[in-house]
Parts: C-alpha cells; structure tokens; sequence
C-alpha cells in the first residue's frame, strides 16, 4: 500500500522539467540580488565608518597647512575644516551607532562629497587655479575607491568633483586667460584619476558579485546534499526496523532453521545492523551541520561507563583474535554528559583499533584525571597515522593513506569526524599521536566541572536521575559482529550443477565475495581475490571467461582497474561485470566507454545476476570458439596458398628448363671453342708481355662465361628431393650476385667474409641460389633511386643452424604491407607478379626453415632465413628433415613479420 510520503515523491519526479528549472532560475537570481544588496549594504557601512573616522581626524590636522601656505586667510579656512569636521563627526555617530539600512549608500556619497566641497571652495578662496588643495581633491578619490562605491555612484562623485574644481578656478578673482593652462593641466589629472577611481570601483563591484554568487551556489549544494542525505536517511530507518524486526524474530528460534538458512540469515542481520550505523552517522552529520543536535546529560560514573562499553566490544574483539584491557583509576570519575553519545565515541575509537589492530593482538583503555579532566586513552598496535595526517583524520570522508588498502578500512570516513564533535559538545577535546613501539593513541578529554560540560552549538538537557547506561548503549548501538555465524559451511541442500565456465570475484569485501560464490557455484567454477592487484594477477595467470568486477576497490581509484585488465592481451576474450552501489548513470555510462561488458548495480537480485553471468559466460566461450575456427580456417588457406605455389613454382621450373635447354647448348659449344683457342694461344713463345695479358682477360671472360652457363643449367636443372648436398653458403652468395649483376651497377654489395658464411649447409644449390637471388632483386627493387644504395648479406650460427640476414637501406615496408608480404600475387613494386617472395618462403620451408621480416618505414628492410647445418646431424642430408616448430629457439624472435 502506497504511502502519503511515497505519493508525494512520485508527484513530484513527474513535475515539469523546464518549468522547474526556469522557477529555479529565477530564484537564484532573487536570491543573489537579496544577498549583494545586503553584503553592500554591510561592507558600506563597514567602510564608511572607517572613512569618516579619518576625515575627522584628518581635516584637523591641514589646520597647519592653512597657516603656512595662506596666513592672511586662516581663519576663514579653518571656520570651513570646523563646519567640515562637525558634518563628517554627525555622520559617523550615525554610521557607528544606527542602522541606516536602505539610506547608508546614500549618506554614504553625501558624507564624502562634503569634504570634496569644502576643499573646492578652499581653492576658490586662495589662489584658484595655482591652489595648492588641489591635491586634496586626488586623495579624496583615492580614498573614494576604497569605499565600495558603485559604478554609478563613483561617476556621480568624479563628475561633481571635476565641476565643482572648474568652478572654483575660474570664479576665482585671479583667472585670466593666462590661468587657461593650469586649468587645463588640474582637470586633466582629476579626469583620469577618476576614470581610474570608476573602473576600480566597477570592477571591485564585479568580483563581490561574483564572489556572492559563488558563495551562494556552494551553500545551496551544501544544503540540498545535507537534505538528500537527511530524506534518504529518515527514509532507510522504516524498512531498516522492519527488515531487522523479522529477523530478530526467526533467529530467536535457532533450532528451526538449518544450517546454511542460519548463515544467510546471520549476514543479513549483520549488515542491517551496519546499515543502521551508517545511517545513524549520516543522521549526526546532518545535525552537526544543522545544529540541531541535543544533548541528554547525566551524571557518569567513567571507569564503570567504559566497562559496560568494552563488554559491548568483547565479542567482536574476540573474533579478530584482540585482547582488550581496561587500566588506570580503580575510584570512580564523575562527569556529566549524554551516555549515548559518548558511547558512540568510546565504540568508534575501539572499533578503529580492532580493525587496524594485527591479529592476534592487543588494546589497552587507560583512565586516569588530571586537575580538571578526565583523560580516556585508546591505545592499539597498528600501523599508526602518518605525521602529516594526524591533524586531518578527525576531518569528514577522510582515511589515512597508510589504511586506505587495508581490506577492513572501508567506510564514510564519518566516526571520528562524529567523535571529534561529539566531545567538542561536551566541552571536551579529541586528539591522537603515534606510540613510539608502533600504533596510535587515541586521547578524549572530558571536564570533570559540569559547567564546563557545554558548548554554544548544542542543546543541553539535564536527567533528574542517573539512567542505565548499559540498557540504553544496548538499545541505541548494536554491535555489528554479534550476528555473524560461528563458522561458514557449505549449504547441505546446494546441488552440484554442470561446470561449465570460469568466473572471477574481485570485491574487497569478504562476505560479498562468499555471496557471489555460494551463487554461481552450482554453473561455473569460481575463484575470489579481495584486491585488484591479487585479481589482476590471478587473471592473466589463468584467463577466465567472466569477471566480476567492484568498482571501489581499496587499493585503486575509479575504472584503473578495468583499464589494466583490459589492456592485459590474455583477456582480450574475458567479459568484464561491473558492481556498484552507487546508481549514477554517468559512471555506468563511463564504465561502458573504460571497457566494460555490463554492468551491475547493489542490491541486485540473486536470478538477476546468475543470468547476467551466465550471459557473459557464453558470449566469453562463443568468441574464443569462433576465434579457434577462424584460426583453423586460415591455417586451411594457408594450406591451399602453399599448394598452389609449389604448383606455380614446378610450372615455372619446368617452363624454364625447356625454354634454357636449347639455349645453354648454342653456348657451350662456343665457350668450349673460346677456351680450346685460348689454351693454344697462350702455348705460343712469340707473344710479347701486351698480348699475353689480353690474352689472360680473354680467358678470365670465358672462364665467367662459363661459370655463369653451369650455374645457370644447375639453376634450371634442379637435383631432385632427396639428393641435398653440403653447400658453401657465401659461393651460393656469390653465385646470385654474379647472376644479378645488372641489377647491382650502383648498389654497395656487401658480403661478410668471414665468420659464419664460411659453414656449409645441406640443401639444394640451385634453389638456395634462387633464394638469394629473388631476395636481392627485391632489395633493389625497393632501394629505386636511393644516393647510396647498399646490401649486406652476414651470417649467424645458432645452435645446430645457421640464420642468413639480407639487409638493405631501401624505403622499408608499412605495418599492413608486412602483414600481406607473403601473400601470393601480392607486390610493392610495379611490374611484378607478387610471387618471389612465396617461392622463397617455400623453398625455406623445404629446407626445414622459417622466413622472417623485419622493417620500419624509412629505415629498410632486414630479411632472415635459417638453414640446417651440414655438420648438424646425419638426416640432416635429406629435404625436411627438421621442421619450422623444431628451429632453435633463438630462432623465434618477434619479428615484424612471420611467415610461418
């Protein structure tokens, strides 16, 4: 059944928004105006008491100025300083003792104008326009600035001055034209000394209303977050009382319930106990703001008013393995003061110990008075405070640094802010420092006077009789430990499900994570980590296929969390829950745009989240499973591409040895001829030394031609599989080079030659041969009309084989192109089939190898392959024999292309 409270609510979210807005506008202005008109009023009236307080004083004291610069004319001057000073004295008797309200602006400028009169007239009197007052009237407008005066009203005075001065000059009996000058030079400075005394006062204007409209824009935020959270906190406490009532009840019959019933029921009373504590915080910091809180004073004994508050503590101290331990005075110590509220100071401070306190631990309360005092101290072994911090952390929303990652500091930062106002109420005072062993000391100092026991900011009422302070402590705080289960068990009614996916819980607190569990258990395999570091780590050590994500964790801020998983590549396939109490749509908005799958506000439902979850689950499985068959499909492709190179790769063997057989005939029998005539050539006696090294030439030329024709028909000829034999891998270099030699007129050549070029390998000469060479072409091809152009081939052995790098300063590759470089058909360079290089990759490949890329644009390209060693192994001697996966791993490096 709807109430009046919950109509008034909906009424009221459903009102227009423009119309809301605009009358709120409207209000704000109103209000701004009202607050400038009375800040004005007040700081003018400020000022001009103080203004007029120094023209009484001042006006006196030119009395000597008259006597010196006129004597003749003394006492006129001096009858217009003493009318001037008794027009000045009224008014300041009237600015210091009445309140003038709307008239003190007004009498304001009339009171200033008076002495700026007077002093006109004293020029008229003397020498007009060579009249030493003249620079009275300067200092009247510097003082006019000061005063808070208005645009309108500085003009008004500025004006008045300028016209009152050019009377007085020009009625003097002296002005002549030749006084035109003077005149002229007074009234320019008074001009700009007023133009300057204007804009100072507009612009001092300005900022006051800036400043009040600032001022006034934070107390309305102030205000209305103290009203939400006033509203929201009276609202929680009905639902609280009846949610903790029922409860009550069924825990009240222990025997009824099963086991995992009585858990879930002990957790739920433990955080509406909590819930209610944090409200009541909430409650007390609006009345603080508010000062509307009331006190209801009685006479305490202490030393039995701490006992009863520590038996309330026992249990929870007990459960985190704490010894609490009471010392001091053993008489009593009478004091006056609210039993409740100074309970709830003594809890916080203790309850603060326990949760920073390691375990097993101890903390003493001491007791103990001085002359007017009595002094309660707290003492805890735990990580103390910081030095720079102690002064701040009784200040609202404030934790220390040192426990801000501590999993049990999570709070408002509210208790020891409530504390220190609460002793302050009592005319007491707060304060703490760190032992010299290791912790802090908490110090509460309450007067032993019961006329002391006051403060202005509370109201006070006074018991007639002593109360129990026990059954009120009781009523009044719950200790929120009290309901939590003896040990947490495994529900006996809970049915193993199908496991069927991997969830991780990052929440910092415990009994959220054991919830979430206990939930998604039954479907999936669960872990827990109670910090984003520890579910970071956990994560990418074993990916799983949804995580469960808090928002406030303690030892991050905002979505860096979320940033860092999503930025980690093993989780590229995790989806990423998001939990939150807080239900602002901009920071769901913003977790969606940091990387978030989904996201969750509390308190959410318990089929709500298993769905959800469930969700992400599959979604997370369905990816990586279309990621598999994605993989298995281009490894499919790659298949294919190499088929149908080693197919264009035997057509074009086949094609080339029939179009060289012939040719390689026709020279050969030339080059045999050449040589044969050579050698009876160079048996002849009668050649002199001329002849015989043309001669030489001639035969080192068709010692080339021939070398070139043998290597060309191994070339065309290729041994067949089977038939690998150790070969000279610089020779093979040198081989390429000869055959590319048209193509290298202006390009370095560069062959390393000595190291591990020396090595023999066991392959295939002539397809090495086609390796290389394809490989320098490309370089060149990619050094086009490069100034110096440059090719170093230099070797490497590692391991059992030996890695060859081809290396070149051309253009270099993009990041796509190196992506496509093994693709067949596909080429940088214009006039190409694209084909070169998969032949090269598949004469690698045969060789038991791996081709690797690696270029920056600009930079060049480097090109490795790795060959096995003739030495290596005996199957080293056959085709294949070791396999691209069982390279060396040196072999593997990350290049920025692998054509595997």
């Amino acid at each position: 059944m709807t109430t009046l409270k919950e109509s008034t609510f909906v009424e009221r979210s459903l009102l227009d928004q423009s119309s809301f807005a605009a009358g709120l506008e409207l209000e704000k202005a109103e209000a701004v105006k009202l607050r400038c008109a009375e800040n004005e009023r007040s700081l003018r009236k400020k000022l001009s008491t103080f203004g007029l307080a120094i023209g009484v004083l001042m006006m006196p004291m030119g009395a000597g100025l008259d006597y010196v610069l006129y004597p003749d004319s003394i006492f006129v001057l001096w009858a217009i300083r003493l009318v001037t000073t008794l027009v000045l004295g009224c008014g300041l008797f009237l600015f210091w003792k009445h309140d003038l309200g709307d008239w003190v602006q007004p009498l304001s400028v009339a009171l200033v104008l008076i002495p700026s009169l007077a002093i006109a007239l004293m020029i008229y009197l003397t020498d007009g326009a060579d009249s030493k007052y003249y620079f009275g009237l300067i200092l009247l407008m510097i003082v006019v600035h000061l005063l808070a005066f208005t645009f309108t009203e500085s003009l008004t005075y500025c004006l008045v001055v300028l016209v009152s001065y050019a009377a007085a000059v020009m009625l003097n009996d002296s002005f002549s034209a030749a006084n035109y000058s003077s005149l002229f030079a007074g009234m320019f400075f008074l001009f700009t000394s007023g133009v300057v005394c204007v804009v100072i006062c507009h612009l001092g204007r300005q900022n006051r209303m800036k400043a009040i409209t600032l001022q006034l824009q934070l107390e309305q935020q102030a205000q209305e977050r103290l009203d939400f959270l006033a509203d929201v906190s009276h609202e929680l406490r009905t639902p609280l009382t009846l949610i903790a009532g029922p409860l009550d009840e069924i825990l009240a019959a222990p025997g009824q319930l099963r086991q995992s019933v009585g858990e879930s029921l002990g957790i739920m009373r433990r955080n509406v106990s909590r819930l209610r504590l944090l409200v009541d915080d909430v409650l007390d910091v609006v009345r603080q703001r508010g000062e509307i809180l009331t006190l209801q004073q009685e006479e305490i004994d202490v030393r039995e008013f701490l006992q009863q508050v520590m038996s309330l503590m026992e249990g929870a101290a007990k459960e985190q393995s704490i010894k609490l331990h009471l010392e001091g005075e053993t008489s009593p110590v009478e004091i006056v003061g609210d039993p409740i509220r100074l309970e709830r100071v003594i809890s916080n401070l203790i309850g603060n110990a326990i949760k920073f306190s390691p375990k097993p631990g101890e903390i003493t309360v001491r007791l103990h008075k001085d002359a007017e005092h009595a002094v309660i101290e707290v003492l805890d072994e735990g990580p103390g405070i910081p030095e720079d911090e102690t002064t701040k952390v009784f200040d609202r929303m404030f934790q220390a640094e040192n426990v801000q990652k501590e999993q049990t500091a999570r709070g408002l930062g509210l208790g020891l802010a409530i504390a220190k106002k609460i002793v302050l109420w009592h005319g007491g005072q707060i304060d703490v420092r760190n032992r010299e062993t290791g912790g802090a000391i908490f110090r509460v100092r309450l007067p032993l006077d019961p006329s002391l026991a006051s403060d202005s900011s509370a109201t006070h009422h006074r018991r007639p009789s002593k109360s129990s302070v026990v059954a009120k402590s009781r009523a009044s705080t719950e200790n929120p430990l009290q309901f939590l289960p003896d040990a947490p068990t495994q529900a006996s009614n809970m049915s193993s499900g199908k496991i069927h996916g991997n969830v991780l819980i990052i929440d910092d607190e415990p009994e959220i994570c054991s919830y979430l569990k206990d939930c998604l258990k039954r479907n999936h395999h669960v872990e827990t980590a109670s910090n984003a570091n520890q579910g970071i780590a956990k994560a990418v050590e074993s990916p799983p296929d949804c995580i469960l994500l808090d928002y406030m964790l303690p030892d991050v801020k905002d979505f860096s969390a979320l940033r860092q998983l999503r930025n980690e590549p093993r989780l590229v396939d995790t989806r990423i829950l998001m939990l939150t109490a807080n239900a602002d749509e901009t920071i769901k908005l913003a977790a969606l745009r940091q990387g978030a799958d989904d996201f969750l506000s509390k308190p959410f439902g318990v089929a709500e989240l298993i769905a959800r979850v469930d969700g992400l689950v599959n979604s997370s499985q369905t990816h990586r499973a279309l990621i598999a068959e994605k993989a298995a499909l281009s490894k499919s492709m790659e298949e294919l591409q190499q088929a149908e190179l080693k197919l264009l790769q035997s057509e074009k063997m086949r094609t080339l040895a029939d179009l060289s057989a012939g040719l390689l005939h026709e020279i050969q029998n030339p080059v045999h001829y050449s040589s044969m005539a050579i050698s009876v050539l160079k048996r002849r006696d009668d050649l002199d030394e001329m002849a015989r090294d043309t001669i030489n030439d001639i035969s080192d030329g068709v010692t080339r031609i021939g070398s070139i024709v043998d290597d060309l028909r191994s070339f065309a000829h290729p041994e067949t599989q089977g038939a690998y034999q150790p070969v000279d891998v610089r020779e093979v270099a040198k081989t390429a080079k000869r055959f590319s030699v048209g193509e290298l007129d202006s390009v370095l050549f560069e062959i390393e030659e000595q190291g591990p070029l020396e090595e023999k390998v066991d392959g295939s000469k002539s397809q090495l041969v086609q390796l290389v060479l394809n490989l320098i072409v490309n370089a060149v091809n990619a050094m086009n009309g490069s100034d110096e152009a440059r090719i170093r081939i230099a070797g490497e052995r590692i391991g059992d084989r030996l890695r060859v790098a081809i290396s070149d300063n051309g253009k270099g590759m993009t990041d796509q192109q190196l992506e496509r470089v093994g693709e067949p058909f596909f080429t940088n360079s214009e006039g190409g089939l694209g084909l070169g290089i998969p032949i090269c990759k598949t004469i690698v490949e045969n060789h038991g190898g791996k081709l690797l890329f690696e270029s920056e644009l600009g930079e060049g390209t480097t090109v490795y392959f790795d060959l096995g060693l003739a030495a290596a192994s005996p199957e080293s001697a056959s085709p294949q024999s070791t396999s691209p996966e069982s390279t060396s791993p040196e072999l593997k490096k990350p290049f920025a292309s692998e054509l595997t």
